[in-house]
């Protein structure tokens, strides 16, 4: 573990340095000096690049996660694919709270997908209307 990897931020009940590393960082950790837990900030592990640095070969995963998201976010728009849009925001939700930025588009997706669900369905429905008054039946 390089220093680069360590950090320290102050508890929110005590006002002491809790000193973590970067696997930790958006997990919950124990003060050591009042024993409220805290959230370990992302920010403190973040690049200017956006990246969050865990330490861990491969990072936080985050770019996977956004990757599946933008994909089942297209898939969404399929007129059948309603049930790829909850996949898609939750996927995205999650790259994002990992520090992916594509995770937002990812849920961006997965709204339109819900949009175009309502879109499919009013469309079926006029023309299930349409199709019984050309027939009378």
């Amino acid at each position: 573990m390089g220093k680069e990897d360590q950090s320290a931020f102050r508890c929110w009940k005590c006002g002491e340095e809790i000193h973590v590393v970067g696997a930790q960082a958006g997990y919950p950790v124990g003060c050591p000096h009042c024993q409220a837990w805290a959230v370990v900030p992302e920010e403190l592990f973040r690049p200017l690049n956006g990246a969050i640095i865990t330490g861990e070969e491969g990072g936080a995963g985050g770019s996977a996660l956004a990757v599946l998201s933008l994909m089942f976010g297209v898939l969404s728009w399929l007129p059948v694919g309603f049930f790829f849009s909850p996949v898609a925001i939750i996927l995205g939700a999650i790259a994002e709270s990992r520090g992916s930025t594509l995770g937002g588009w990812g849920i961006i997706l997965g709204i339109i997908g819900l949009l175009l669900l309502i879109v499919w369905v009013i469309v079926g429905y006029l023309l299930f209307q349409a199709f019984n008054s050309a027939f009378n039946l």
